[in-house]
């Protein structure tokens, strides 16, 4: 259902990664699926913010966006960078509103997000590393994924038993 659909939403997101398109800058998978999901629940009048912090970051990454916009347009900057600096913060914007409303108070939802990420990395490190990946491959490349892989089976139900060994 519904639910099944949200799930694979929020895997994706960070799954996505991988994939890299260049436009004015560099836009990935995931912000192309972060944006399509935040105008959908914007469109659907669904987006969730409920608690006084994530009010609170969302009226400064709006005054962030505000200030970007003034101060680009009072020093008359090129169009290729006030358009990546635009959209990355609007990107963090959309990204914390649906993160925020499709995983707060959602610890299984957070756990199946964490997964994305470590699948992602590792797609990201096999298919589009950058070049720090290629230099120090543990440090950039497989060190975070398999870290959050450890924790994310560590700190599953069946493992609470197991905690003087772990």
């Amino acid at each position: 259902g519904t639910q099944g659909l949200v799930d694979i939403v929020v895997f994706l997101i960070p799954c996505l990664r991988f994939f890299q398109l260049r436009l004015v800058g560099r836009l990935s998978g995931s912000d192309i699926l972060i944006m399509v999901v935040f105008l959908y629940l914007l469109v659907r009048l669904r987006i969730r913010i409920t608690t006084q912090v994530g009010k609170w970051m969302l009226i400064l990454c709006s005054l962030w966006l505000a200030s970007q916009c003034l101060t680009d347009l009072v020093r008359h900057s090129a169009f290729n960078d006030y358009a990546r600096g635009w959209s990355g913060i609007g990107i963090t914007i959309a990204c914390l509103s649906i993160l925020w409303t499709l995983l707060y108070g959602q610890p299984r939802r957070i756990a199946i997000y964490g997964w994305g990420l470590v699948v992602g990395s590792f797609l990201s490190f096999f298919i589009t590393p950058d070049e720090a990946m290629s230099v120090a491959p543990w440090k950039f490349g497989v060190a975070r994924p398999i870290s959050l892989a450890v924790f994310l089976l560590v700190s599953r139900k069946e493992f609470r038993g197991h905690w003087p060994f772990i």
